[in-house]
Order: C-alpha cells, then structure tokens, then sequence
C-alpha cells in the first residue's frame, strides 16, 4: 500500500486576466481594494470581450495524428479515427460564454470537419460535449462556422476544465483549420475570494516528440512510448503576485510504477530552474484519486516561468493524469505599470509533426529538421496592450542561426504580419540575448477580436550546439485606463 502524497498543479490562466470567483466560501479572504479585467477597469454592467486561437494552438490528442501548417492553420498529414486536435481555454468564473467561432478551410466534397465545445469534469472523469457542428459542401475560401447549440453557458473553473475540439475526416490541406474566437461576457460584480482554475489532463504535452501520448476519453492523457528523464508539462499563467494557496490532483495510478509531478519556475536568462513543488503518487487504484496539497506560491512573470510537469514513470494507461484544480487569490494591487510574461524553450510548439525535438531541462532543441519550419508560441496577451520589447535567449554554438520574430496572425483571414525580425550571428556556448526595444509603435494596439500575437523561432540547426532557452515580452496597458477604478 503506498503511503503519501506530494502534489503540484496545473493551470493556464493569462496574466492580466483576472478571473472572477465561482463561489465564495466561508474562509474565502476579503475582496481586493480594486480589481481590473483585461486592463479594463470594472464598469456597471458588463462587458463583451474575445479570445481568438490560432490553429497552431490546438495540438493533437494522439500523437499518430500527423499535420502541417500554413499562415497559422493547421491541416492533417495523418488521421486516426476518433481523435481530434484540442485547445484548452479558460475564461473568468461566472463569464459567460455567448459565441463561438471556428475560422475553417473545408473544400472536400466528400467529407467534413466536425468541430465542438467541451466540458471535462476531472472529480467524475466525466465529459460532456455543449455543442457541436460540421461542415458540410465543399467551399475554397475560409468559412466563419458558428456553433450555436448549447449557448449561452456559464464558465465554472472550480468544478470544469474546457476546451475546443476538431476532427478531420480527410488529409491534406483542403481541409485547414485557422483557428477559432470565443466571445463572452464578464459580470459587473467585482472579483473576490478564492479564484480557482481546473485542467483536464488532455491538456499537457510532451517535452519530446520521442515520448508519445494518447488522451483516448476526452480528458485523461497516458504515455505510449517513454523518452528518459522527459515529461509532459503545461505553462501556468497566473497574473504576477497572485498567491497559490491549494491544489487538487486528480489521478489514475493503478500500475506497478507511479508518476512524479512537479511545480517548476525556470530562468531563461540564466537557465536556472527551481523546484517548487513536487509529488509523487502512491496508491494503486483503477479510481480517479484526489490528492490536496496546500503550499505558498507567488508568482513572478517578470522573471519566470512556471510549469507543471508530469513524468509517469510507464507508458500505460493504467497510469494517467485526469486533471487538477488550483486555488489562488489575486494581488492586491495588480501590476499595470510593469506587466511581462516569461516562457521557456519548452513552452514553444512546432508547427509541423516532421519537426522534432527534445529538451535539456526546459530549454529546447531540433532533432530533425523540416523546410522553413519553426517552434512558436502564442502570448495570450489581453486586449489594448501594445508590446514594447521581446527578448530572446538561446544558445548557438553553430554555424547555422536562428531567425527570431514577433508576429501576428489573423485567423478570420489566414493572414500574417511579422512586425519585428532578427536572426543570430556567431557561435559560443554561453547564454546570449536578441532583445527587441521600443517596439510599441512597430508593433501596434493587440485587438483579440481577430488577432494572436506569437513568438516565432527558426532553428537552423538540428542538435545541442542549438538551444531556444526561452523569452521576455514587455508589455503596457494605454494610459487611459489609469489609474483603475477603486471600491
């Protein structure tokens, strides 16, 4: 009979996306002084807002479903019959969600696209799809497909995770998907209290394309092949200064082996990463297990990233991750003046299966190369903001280079703008910086309605003489919105 527990989390919340309370609990702390929602000061009534996804944001729930990409859409090399392509997405507590739009390419008569909105329920190991639709006809240009059944419906971090779903049902690329918008509505009242985040296990990935998964029920995610000393992870992105105070793990670990979890804020800077909390599980059951940790975590995007990983210590699916839930309260005085976010090499995806990688730690490299490929990363920056600097640091010991850019993609069009462009020169083994200054004029307003920034990375050579560490963007909030309303 195993013995104890050690728990870390999983969460994927913006910062500057300060999420409203499902439910006030009796121990909940008192409210903020004054709270801001996507650097938009609280008004009387609600507001409409947008999340927008690229196609390169969804990634594929086996890893023998195979794609490529053009101008950040997503097309399908390789399908398995069942399985589709997620992007997780989390919204305030008590928003709700009134619109969703998917931007397709479906010029195959013969077949369709079948697109969906889903809830996970990782207490219950239950999934419930709120709405769904297809294509249907073969049209050449990109469509806006809307799905309308099932809406409105009201965002419950402390019980849900959610995600979007899409299903190919022919290869190639007369059948792209650019990515999708979720319009939703904030209430008037102010947050306070706890907030809380929930993520369905189906939502990591894998730190090496050598260690493959499979989410086969919608929610949990198991290893099929292993790679030593690699994992599965997911960014955690809470506004800095927010508290974690507890976590929820929900577990299957009914194998001989177990799994180890951890909590980690890495320095791409310096390449120093620290642990700051970790689990390991230790009771075999078929069941969905809750493991509760309470720890003390403040968040710092100015200099860190932070990640949730994953390592099963089998490729079994009798050895999955469900989901997790984490508690945390927000800053008392949220950073307007100095907001940043900070990622690790790992954090960046590639846009095609044929190109590989592995990571040393949390920084990553190629180990095979595909034609004017590249790993990219979206920024999931609010609304309003304009980014004033982006720096890269990488290790290039080669004769080869990296391109480094910062860009926007359009999903409602398939389009691109790549504002800023650098590539490196010289070879050293040391740590070194592209940064990217005063950027706010080149770069413009960020409009969530129909665009994504991204940070783009084109490795030029496969191999550990290459290594994206990670990346900084500054960023500001207009001043108009200062100084944020009190209560």
């Amino acid at each position: 009979m195993k013995t104890a527990f050690r728990i870390a989390l999983t969460v994927c919340l913006a910062a500057g996306l300060f999420a409203f309370p499902s439910q006030a609990l009796a121990d909940d702390p008192p409210p903020t002084e004054f709270q801001v929602i996507e650097g938009v000061p609280l008004a009387d009534s609600p507001n409409t807002y947008y999340k927008t996804l690229t196609g390169l944001d969804f990634h594929p729930s086996n890893s023998d479903l195979r794609y490529s990409s053009t101008n950040g859409g997503l097309y399908p090399l390789a399908l398995v019959a069942g399985f589709g392509y997620y992007a997780a997405f989390t919204l305030p507590s008590d928003a709700s969600v009134t619109g969703i739009t998917f931007f397709v390419v479906d010029n195959d008569a013969d077949s369709y696209i079948s697109l969906g909105a889903s809830r996970f329920t990782p207490a219950t190991h239950d999934l419930l799809v709120l709405c769904s639709t297809s294509t249907s006809g073969a049209v050449s240009g990109i469509q806006s497909i809307n799905l309308s059944d099932g809406l409105p419906f009201t965002i419950d971090n402390s019980t849900y995770a959610y995600h979007l779903r899409v299903e190919f049902h022919s290869t190639g690329d007369s059948q792209i998907l650019y990515g999708a918008r979720i319009t939703y509505t904030i209430p008037s009242a102010p947050p306070s209290g706890y907030q809380y985040v929930t993520m369905a296990g189906a939502n990591f990935r894998s730190s090496s394309s050598n260690m493959t998964h499979k989410s086969d029920d919608g929610g949990t995610l198991f290893a099929t092949a292993l790679d030593s000393s690699h994992y599965f992870y997911m960014r955690l992105d809470l506004p800095t200064g927010s508290v974690i105070s507890e976590v929820k793990w929900f577990v299957i670990d009914n194998h001989a082996s177990h799994f180890d979890t951890y909590i980690i804020s890495h320095s791409p800077a310096t390449d120093n990463a620290i642990i700051e909390v970790s689990s390991s599980s230790t009771v075999n059951s078929p069941d969905v297990q809750v493991l509760t940790r309470t720890d003390s975590i403040t968040i710092d995007n100015n200099n860190l990233s932070y990640l949730v990983s994953f390592s099963p210590g089998a490729a079994s699916s009798d050895l999955r991750i469900v989901g997790a839930r984490v508690r945390y309260t927000l800053p008392t005085s949220p950073d307007l003046q100095s907001p940043a976010k900070t990622f690790s090499g790992v954090y960046f995806s590639p846009t095609c299966s044929d190109l590989t990688y592995r990571v040393t730690g949390y920084k990553l490299y190629a180990l095979a190369l595909s034609s004017g490929r590249s790993f990219q990363a979206s920024l999931n920056l609010p609304s309003n903001v304009q980014i004033n600097k982006i720096s890269f640091y990488f290790i290039d010991n080669s004769v080869q280079h990296f391109d480094f850019a910062g860009w926007y993609y359009f999903p409602p069009t398939g389009t691109y703008s790549d504002r800023v462009s650098r590539s490196s020169i010289g070879a050293t083994t040391e740590i070194r910086t592209i940064s990217f200054s005063n950027i706010s004029t080149v770069m413009g307003v960020m409009d969530t309605y129909d665009m994504v920034s991204r940070l783009r990375a084109e490795i030029g050579a496969a191999g550990t003489d290459m290594y994206l560490v990670g990346a900084t963007v500054e960023y500001s909030y207009p001043k108009v919105y200062l100084p944020i309303l009190k209560r």
